[in-house]
């Protein structure tokens, strides 16, 4: 009995040796946001105390385990790890809204950034018709409708007076 011990203690203090020293080593993938730079502590982590990244048009949901976002990190981070995390953004909402000159009104259009985005139908105005949407108000850059913008964006319809042709009957 005494020599298994004897055999034991000294592969309790190889074990021992091995982990003194060990760190945990977090690396960040941002997913196109603001670079995060490793993290080494010879400590437990708190992810309370994770940098956030910061990405244009975007918001930061949270840190991953995975590059599938389905297992977020959460509680303390123990000592001895090496591991990438990964960042999961949602994109923000914006808004198009139309300033139809005196024309009829017509519904602003939300969505969020990068979303494909439809023209709406043309507004009507009594001795005008609509000739398209444009994205200055001196009616100089028309307006293609593809996603949504960063930011939003006011359109100003653009109108051409109808031409009317009047004929004089003189017999009368």
């Amino acid at each position: 009995m005494f020599k298994k011990i004897i055999l034991i203690i000294p592969f309790i203090l190889i074990l021992f040796v091995a982990s003194c020293g060990k760190e945990t080593k977090i690396t960040f993938n941002s997913n196109g946001g603001s670079p995060i730079e490793s993290i080494q502590t010879e400590k437990d982590f708190n992810v309370e105390k994770l940098p956030t990244p910061l990405k244009d048009d975007y918001s930061f949901i949270g840190w991953y385990l995975d590059e599938e976002f389905s297992t977020p990190i959460i509680g303390n981070i123990p000592k001895d790890l090496v591991f990438t995390l990964y960042a999961k953004w949602k994109a923000k909402d914006y808004t198009i809204t139309f300033n139809s000159n005196g024309g009829s009104d017509v519904n602003s259009i939300t969505s969020e950034y990068g979303a494909v985005v439809v023209k709406p139908t043309n507004p009507t105005k009594a001795d005008y018709t609509f000739v398209d949407w444009y994205s200055d108000a001196s009616l100089e850059t028309a307006y293609e409708f593809t996603t949504m913008p960063s930011g939003g964006i006011t359109l100003y319809a653009k109108w051409k007076a109808k031409d009317y042709t009047i004929t004089f009957n003189s017999n009368g």
